[in-house]
């Protein structure tokens, strides 16, 4: 018998999770969207989150009251916020990713295994994104930039200089 699924926002990426679990056989017993009570989750076994980061710490307060685990997916959280995150997974089962796909699972290690070869070039992150992306830099380019070793410089403005970075010519 598959778990019972219980969806926090219904946006872009929340419409397109309850999609797969249907295609997939996942029974969806509650979705959760702005506005919406909480309660809608106690039919559920796991709980999905796509939503904006401040519906994260109330949502997930409930789930780990009720011994609900969580799958996060959010991402834009500051500081004290992944605190009480990390203080909430010791009570539940937490998982959280700024990015599930398989492709980016395979840079990371690409990325980890290459780092000893190349320790003295420039490194950058750049990123592109759909116009209604609601945090940039995104989650996903914030890890990749830890894994780099660097903080990224997200206040950045305008096109790239020639010769900046040390690339010449």
């Amino acid at each position: 018998m598959k778990p019972k699924v219980a969806l926090v926002g219904y946006g872009r990426m929340g419409k397109e999770v309850h999609e797969v679990l249907k295609e997939r056989g996942y029974p969806v017993v509650g979705i959760i969207d702005r506005g919406d009570p909480l309660s809608a989750m106690d039919g559920a076994d796991v709980v999905v989150e796509f939503a904006l980061p401040e519906a994260t710490l109330p949502a997930l307060r409930y789930a780990a009251e009720r011994g609900k685990r969580y799958v996060l997916g959010t991402t834009g959280h500051d500081e004290g916020t992944m605190e009480e995150i990390r203080r909430l997974a010791e009570r539940t089962a937490v998982l959280h990713s700024p990015n599930f796909s398989r492709g980016i699972a395979l840079l990371k290690v690409i990325l980890r295994t290459l780092l000893p070869f190349v320790e003295d070039w420039d490194r950058e992150v750049f990123e592109i994104h759909h116009r209604w992306k609601k945090d940039a830099p995104s989650g996903t380019a914030l890890s990749l930039a830890r894994i780099l070793g660097e903080r990224l410089a997200i206040n950045r403005t305008g096109m790239r200089r020639k010769g900046e970075g040390g690339v010449f010519g």
